[in-house]
């Protein structure tokens, strides 16, 4: 659902999209007249059959507008385009421009669209509304006007009610984080989670932001809520538009246009890059030229710059100007509702510090404290004859593996159902490694980080190349979920918050099938009862380029050991991540992360490390171990036998 904008008196009334476009975009303008110039047509323009004569005079005079409407269309799928979003990653534009701009900040701006998703109704006439994203645990954000098809709010508009359908039935409404176009055909494309409660639905014959906030069913699948950045909005500042555009039902819209700009394809998850117009003042909306439809009310704009939400789209007509509530007035709206742990940054220029607990520094623990942490735990798996042993690797370079504790003797830290080992050299972790119980995992809150206090300072890396872009995030080893079980679930997600088991990574490195690993290993050890041990971490090489006074790594490995479903034996899979093929003229550029299953010996080989008999159980312990395969699109490409 997206409203039908009246754009005001002096907020660019007198332009059409194009002009509005090209007020803010000489590169992009410059591009698109070059290769019309060269006598080349747009690709857009060519697979939607327009001309490249209509198309120059489009180009050559921006203030046509309505005259050539279908060329003005494809101008604006070139300049504006509505990019698919395929398995968590944006679609590489045609534009070279675009193209560039996207892959800069693509670690960044793909990190949160897991949290956006689509609206739905099960038992209403409407089945997809429009779109919400998550700004804390378990609360969505959308449109008032979305809300109010399935709710009814209060007087104040504080709470409210789901309504019920015209045969008494409360309505089901819902929001799925998936439904991604031509995702892998393997892959889950469908993740929906029930609304419960409404939390704040504003009447709407007052002139107030149009928001409401929503309460979602709790699950341990949710992503991580998205982060708001604080500060003033300016013109033609970087951002996108993520949502769900649906097609006019309303006949409002030229379909030649649509099917132009949008190819026949609607209510899918994509991502719209653009730039903000006006900022009018002692207003709580601002205005964009990112390309939406119905279906957009309640996308997430997003800071290109960091990924951090900036305001939430509400209104808008295709091939004019759109608008969307800005970013502080969501916050204040969610501080006023009672909503306690949303995250937001502050932006001055092109620096952002981080004044949430994500980066702070937890109060420090005493060596005493740790005197209860088992770590890893070895007799952690069980088959049909009793516990199969499962042991820590072996550093094969001890010299430089840190030692500490009395006589230093200690080289293992041990923590709450992981443990990690140390590199002196480099100040982070050879590995960490982790048992995780899939049936009792709990969902905890993220807390700050903290020292470990059994090692001096001096080997803990705490801020020197953390930070935001172009700085790395602390990329956990050890997942946080992964040691959130049982009854010491909460002091195995604290202890997941040690620098110790960090290491510097680009925002968006946990992500696709990495990520997925360990779900996807958990839900195939039914016959350990979801138990599995999880090792990861970086290949520490000489080579490895130094940034903010660190040596970052370019390769992660990790290794994961379960109990086969079908053979009920014990099995031990390898994978490799890098980075390195992205290495370009001494500026350390990571492009897009391939993740490979490799064989253990490989790993073995290249971190310098020994894993016992695991790597003797890996389904590719005879492949030669110096080639390396195709990358693994899906978690169902993965060869356990």
């Amino acid at each position: 659902m997206q409203k039908k904008a009246v754009v005001k008196p002096g907020l660019l009334s007198s332009m059409n999209k194009l002009q509005m476009i090209a007020k803010g975009e000489d590169n992009l303008v410059q591009e698109v007249k070059g290769i019309i110039d060269e006598g080349n047509n747009l690709p857009t323009a060519t697979k939607r059959g327009v001309s490249v004569e209509t198309v120059k005079a489009v180009v050559d005079d921006f203030s046509i507008g309505d005259q050539m409407p279908q060329a003005e269309a494809v101008v604006v799928a070139f300049m504006r385009p509505v990019l698919f979003i395929k398995n968590g990653k944006i679609e590489v534009p045609e534009s070279v421009e675009l193209k560039e701009r996207v892959l800069k900040y693509r670690p960044v701006i793909e990190q949160p669209l897991n949290s956006v998703g689509r609206i739905e109704l099960k038992n209403h006439q409407l089945k997809n509304l429009g779109t919400g994203w998550l700004i804390a645990d378990d609360i969505i954000a959308t449109n008032r006007h979305v809300a109010e098809i399935f709710a009814s709010g209060s007087p104040g508009g504080k709470g409210g009610v789901i309504r019920k359908n015209f045969i008494g039935q409360t309505l089901e409404a819902c929001i799925d984080f998936k439904e991604e176009y031509q995702s892998n055909t393997t892959a889950i494309n469908q993740f929906e989670v029930q609304i419960e409660k409404v939390i704040y639905l504003p009447d709407a014959s007052k002139n107030l932001p149009d928001v409401a906030l929503l309460k979602i069913k709790k699950s341990n699948r949710l992503p991580e809520p998205i982060p708001f950045v604080n500060g003033n909005l300016s013109e033609n500042q970087l951002i996108g538009v993520v949502g769900y555009p649906l097609q006019d039902p309303r006949g409002v819209v030229d379909k030649e246009m649509e099917r132009r700009i949008f190819g026949d394809i609607f209510g899918v998850k994509r991502y719209s890059p653009g730039q903000i117009l006006q900022v009018p003042k002692n207003h709580w909306y601002f205005l964009h030229d990112c390309t939406t439809l119905g279906g957009n009310s309640g996308s997430l704009v997003q800071d290109m710059e960091t990924g951090c939400a900036i305001g939430i789209h509400f209104a808008g007509t295709l091939l004019e100007a759109n608008y969307a509530v800005k970013g502080k007035d969501l916050l204040n709206i969610s501080t006023k509702a009672g909503i306690s742990n949303v995250y937001s940054f502050n932006k001055k220029q092109t620096d952002i510090v981080v004044v949430e607990t994500d980066f702070a520094q937890e109060a420090p623990f005493t060596v005493a404290d740790y005197a209860d942490r088992k770590g890893f735990e070895s007799s952690f798996l069980e088959d049909a004859e009793g516990f199969v042993k499962v042991s820590l690797p072996r550093v094969k370079n001890t010299k430089d593996v840190l030692k500490f504790g009395p006589g230093k003797k200690s080289s293992v830290l041990k923590y709450t159902h992981f443990s990690v080992v140390m590199s002196e050299s480099r100040r982070l972790c050879y590995y960490s490694a982790v048992n995780i119980d899939g049936m009792q995992y709990k969902r905890m809150k993220r807390t700050g980080w903290r020292l470990d206090p059994r090692i001096d300072e001096k080997y803990q890396i705490m801020n020197e190349c953390y930070g935001n872009p172009p700085k790395f995030s602390r990329g956990h080893m050890t997942r946080r979920e992964d040691p959130n079980w049982g009854a010491l679930a909460k002091q195995g997600n604290d202890d997941s918050m040690h620098v110790t088991n960090a290491v510097p990574q680009m925002q968006s490195f946990n992500a696709g099938v990495w990520l997925s690993l360990e779900n996807y290993a958990l839900e195939n050890a039914k016959h350990d009862k979801q138990k599995i041990c999880v090792m990861t971490g970086p290949f520490l090489r000489n080579s490895d380029p130094e940034k903010f006074g660190v040596q970052v790594p370019v390769e992660f490995w990790k290794v994961i050991a379960f109990i086969h479903d079908e053979t009920g034996e014990l099995c031990a899979t390898g994978y490799t991540m890098s980075q390195e093929n992205y290495l370009r003229n001494d500026e350390f550029v990571f492009g897009e992360f391939m993740t490979y299953q490799v064989p253990i010996k490989l790993i073995e080989k290249k971190a310098n490390l020994s894993f016992g008999q695991l790597s003797k159980v890996d389904p590719l312990k005879d492949d030669i171990f110096e080639t390396i395969s195709s990358p693994i699109q899906s978690v169902r490409q993965i060869r356990f036998s």
